[in-house]
């Protein structure tokens, strides 16, 4: 379910949340610690009125102390007895922290009202907290345990609080950014339900999102027990347009599938939270994609030449990494390669490494620059060596070389390797759009300059380029393109997922097929 926190001033403003959600929200939470004192005077005069100014919705009420994220200014005894006023009205669950007296909670079992016992962490986890949780139990309460989540870390600890909990009986959720999963997979950890609140209002807790993003862009409604789960890690991971192009092209071939978002730290321990759930692919994105190629438990050529995976499918409990970027970048670039001979490529990182394998297996030679010169050419040398592989392997094909340097301070530092610019860094992507990744380079309109960043559409470095003649590639053009690869692994890894639940087996034999010519292999060990 989804519970709306309403955190307006008065009954009217949080009336017109209702409104505005009532499509989406099966409960709202009153905060009455947020209510102006005209407002909360008013609902203690008369509590049974709320029934008539929120009406249609189960109603949560509370009254926060600022030690458990709240605004109460009043003494305590006021604030349990605001509380206790609310049991003769229209409620149907009372929120109380864990170190309440007992009185309101019998008082709320005389009145048939639901008790929500909760503990509020903005600090750090807590120990024990599958503990803490049959602590809050006691008596048949709904345990509600929100901490703050600094990191996977953080989230592994609390998905492996509740993996053998019964559901429905407990709400666990991380605050902050990196805590949206535990949001946005509340069912799948077994919470009762999710807490959200209204765009423009002030945000119950660090880390909700409204309740129409949280159905019509992320699919709550539609995770059910048997929906395969897919999504997009990285750091950051707001940009990402995966989780649309992804989640439209599952609701097209009526696939029960939800691609989510997840902002991972620490790739390593999410990897342990993909297990438990389980996730059955995986995109992988900046700056995971080294990890994710030393993580997979199994790596095709491409990511064993270029030591980076963007794509991990889960086959009998194993994940199998590839690297859709290479032919997501070569699409859009085949009606040019004819008239380049040579080219630049900025940056280092992982998304790097599939264009200069990509360019140098096609022959061409690379010149790879850097801010770290050292990088540069450590990805040089890897480059040389997939070359030397490549020639000894394929008969008659003749691969390019690699050369590394600095970033360019003009024209001449990239002579004989500018008929093509490829630039791979996140300078230019939101939220910083401002940045030019080789602001020094002067372009003379011959280059092809093609930018792998797609948001924006068009990057400051995009720009200059265009006004000085060149042609220029977006980097829309190869997410589309990968991701158009990526959706068919997906596809096929989601009915083998579901052949496996029909017959009882777990053959993924259709994946391993399509997503590699090369037989899948264990990393060398570290």
């Amino acid at each position: 379910m989804i519970c709306l926190c309403l955190t307006g001033k008065t009954i009217e403003e949080n009336r017109e949340y209702v409104r505005r959600y009532r499509d989406c929200i099966d409960l709202v939470e009153l905060r009455l610690d947020l209510l102006s004192a005209a407002a909360l005077d008013a609902v203690c005069s008369n509590p049974a009125r709320l029934a008539e100014m929120l009406p249609g919705v189960q109603l949560i009420v509370t009254c926060r102390r600022p030690s458990d994220g709240g605004a109460w200014s009043g003494d305590e005894r006021e604030r349990r007895r605001v509380l206790r006023d609310m049991l003769d009205g229209a409620s149907d669950w009372i929120d109380l922290e864990d170190d309440l007296s007992d009185e309101l909670e019998i008082a709320a079992r005389e009145r048939g009202v639901g008790i929500i016992r909760s503990i509020h962490c903005f600090e750090s986890l807590p120990d024990n907290m599958g503990r803490i949780l049959d602590r809050l139990s006691r008596g048949g309460a709904l345990a509600k345990l929100a901490v703050a989540v600094s990191g996977m870390e953080d989230v592994a600890r609390l998905v492996e609080s509740v993996a053998h909990r019964a559901p429905g009986r407990h709400i666990v959720l991380g605050m902050g950014e990196y805590g949206l999963m535990t949001r946005l997979l509340a069912g799948r950890l077994g919470s009762a339900w999710t807490y959200t609140s209204a765009r423009g209002a002030v945000q119950a807790a660090p880390g909700q999102v409204d309740p129409r993003t949280l159905v019509e862009r992320f699919g709550f409604r539609r995770i059910g027990e048997q929906t395969a789960l897919f999504g997009v890690v990285g750091d950051p991971i707001a940009h990402s347009r995966s989780p649309e192009y992804h989640n439209s092209r599952f609701q097209r071939d009526n696939l029960d599938a939800v691609y989510l978002p997840f902002r991972v730290d620490d790739l390593g321990h999410f990897m342990s939270i993909a297990r438990t759930l389980p996730l059955h692919g995986i995109s992988v994105t900046v700056p995971h994609k080294a990890a994710a190629a030393e993580l997979a438990d199994r790596t095709d050529d491409a990511v064993q030449e270029t030591g980076a995976c963007n794509t991990l499918i889960r086959e009998h409990g194993l994940y199998l990494g590839t690297n859709t970027d290479i032919p997501g970048f070569l699409q859009p670039l085949r009606p040019y390669l004819d008239a380049i001979d040579a080219a630049t490529i900025v940056g280092a990182g992982g998304a790097a490494r599939a264009v200069a394998y990509a360019l140098v297996s096609r022959g061409m030679d690379v010149l790879i620059v850097n801010r770290t010169v050292l990088r540069a050419e450590a990805l040089a040398s890897d480059m040389n060596r997939a070359a030397e592989r490549i020639e000894s392997t394929r008969a008659g094909v003749r691969p390019g070389r690699a050369s590394s340097g600095a970033l360019p301070e003009s024209s001449s530092d990239i002579a004989g390797f500018r008929s093509l610019i490829v630039q791979t860094t996140s300078c230019g992507m939101e939220p910083n759009e401002k940045c030019d990744p080789i602001p020094h380079y002067r372009f003379d309109g011959s280059e092809v300059v093609y930018d792998i960043v797609y948001t924006p559409a068009t990057t400051m470095l995009m720009s200059r380029a265009e006004r000085a003649g060149c042609r220029v590639i977006s980097g829309a053009l190869m997410f589309e393109q990968q991701a158009a690869v990526q959706y068919d692994l997906f596809r096929r890894s989601y009915w083998s997922y579901q052949r496996s639940r029909d017959d009882g087996t777990r053959s993924y034999d259709g994946v391993r097929r399509d997503i590699g010519r090369a037989p899948w292999s264990r990393p060398s060990e570290g």
